[in-house]
């Protein structure tokens, strides 16, 4: 095997990787576990380590600009920490210490966008991953499935599922049937499955339209039996994610073009929820069936007494008013959590996930899982700047990358982009998020036009 047979080999197996989890618990601690998160990012890890002792490391112009904006953070996050350590009163965590979590782990997002970068430049093709998602389909669907008979209780797959549990870091069995609400897949709740929507739901859907006969039938009863766990699921953001991702589909089949005009309605939309959610809207709103479709969809933010979703609204309202009152500096990603007692409201101190940080036991609630409202909080009105004049460089690249050369890495490209940008306001981050990375990633790889544009001069 040539060194670059085995990149593309090792960079195939990370793909394989990106929906499947921490898929085995690695036995270094929760700190640890905590960094790697996802198998994908130890896979990459090794990848990349691989690739600079070949000698093959370098920054070229496109990533370049993402390890810039890395830099910026971490260097604005340490500046903040040390103003922070003088003006605090009797901080329970130093703020030099909070910061680092998340300087390493967007370091290692940008390791991940860079990784991506090399081997669909230089490696492999988008197209030749085809069969790669194709693997990922199956695996998915008999996971899902074992899961969905074992909380029927149907006999062989409680006994398939329990083994397969034992030897994967899946939920066990016990789970499933405490919580009864939905498939988990390969995370650790049923929410985690609508990572999903972000690029293996809009792959089959893309190979509906560009497969024939058989090949077509096949990913259309995929979509369905994906459809069928993910409407069972009970979770409001995998519902949400799901159905958006339908409609998207629908709207790009029939000529749309899921440009500017969907991403900046998509922000608009979730930047909506967390201003409500900081407002307290919907606090009088009083639930009648929680069993609904509209419940899931719509009425599960809005319920006061569903402890499942207050940990997730505590921490951003706690950055949006974090925001707020340091709206031009902000107070450094990963410092959010020394103001999470006093901007958390009454309604989600039941929950038992914010009585473990109140009382100590948990550590502070730093930036929460979501990306915007803990960057506002993190940068403030500098750092909207700053990735402003990020975006605007970004969508450049978009244009002569390598998303104009395949119609179905465009589609999955747009869809996860514009699911990003709705989501990111409450609930999806960057960090440990491979899939999202992934995508992310593909405006920097230069499209066969730019290639041969940039060889002949």
């Amino acid at each position: 095997m040539t060194e670059r047979d085995f990149n593309a080999f090792w960079y195939k197996l990370y793909v394989l990787c990106l929906p499947f989890g921490r898929l085995i618990e690695l036995p270094f601690g929760n700190t640890v576990n905590g960094i790697l998160g996802q198998l994908s990012t130890s896979v990459m890890l090794v990848g990349v380590a691989c690739l600079v002792v070949q000698g093959h490391f370098r920054l070229a112009r496109r990533v370049g600009l993402l390890f810039l904006f890395w830099l910026f953070m971490a260097v604005y996050s340490l500046a903040a920490s040390c103003v922070l350590t003088f003006s605090l009163f009797n901080p329970v965590e130093s703020p030099m210490y909070t910061c680092l979590g998340d300087i390493v782990l967007y370091f290692l997002a940008f390791l991940s966008v860079w990784y991506n970068w090399y081997n669909l430049s230089h490696a492999v093709s988008f197209r030749s991953l085809y069969r790669v998602f194709n693997w990922q389909l199956p695996i998915l669907l008999v996971v899902g499935y074992l899961q969905l008979g074992t909380m029927l209780g149907v006999g062989p797959c409680v006994g398939a599922y329990t083994a397969l549990s034992s030897v994967l870091a899946l939920v066990p069995p016990e789970y499933l049937w405490e919580v009864n609400r939905g498939v988990t897949m390969f995370g650790s709740e049923p929410a985690s499955t609508s990572i999903l929507c972000a690029l293996v739901i809009p792959y089959v859907m893309s190979r509906i339209v560009n497969s024939g006969g058989g090949r077509r039938l096949y990913f259309l009863i995929v979509l369905l039996l994906f459809g069928f766990l993910m409407l069972l699921s009970g979770s409001s953001s995998v519902l949400v994610q799901f159905l958006m991702a339908v409609v998207l589909f629908v709207l790009a089949s029939v000529g749309f073009r899921l440009g500017k005009l969907f991403y900046i309605g998509s922000f608009l939309v979730g930047l909506f929820i967390a201003v409500g959610y900081t407002a307290g809207w919907g606090e009088k709103v009083e639930v009648t069936d929680r069993e609904s479709l509209e419940y899931i969809v719509v009425g599960k933010a809005l319920d006061r007494e569903n402890m499942s979703t207050a940990m997730r609204a505590s921490t951003v309202i706690n950055d949006m008013k974090v925001f707020l009152d340091h709206p031009v500096t902000g107070v450094g990603n990963g410092n959010q959590g020394f103001w999470f007692k006093e901007n958390t409201p009454f309604w989600v101190r039941a929950s038992e996930e914010v009585q473990e940080i109140f009382s100590g036991r948990k550590g502070i609630a730093n930036g929460g899982g979501n990306f915007f409202p803990a960057y506002v909080s993190g940068f403030g009105l500098i750092g909207i700047f700053v990735l402003l004049a990020f975006v605007v460089r970004y969508h450049r690249y978009y244009k002569t990358s390598v998303l104009a050369d395949d119609e179905t890495l465009r589609l999955c490209f747009d869809i996860g982009v514009v699911l990003f940008l709705f989501t990111s306001w409450f609930s999806v981050g960057l960090k440990n998020n491979e899939t999202m990375l992934f995508l992310l990633s593909l405006p920097c790889v230069t499209s066969m036009y730019g290639r041969a544009k940039a060889s002949a001069r």
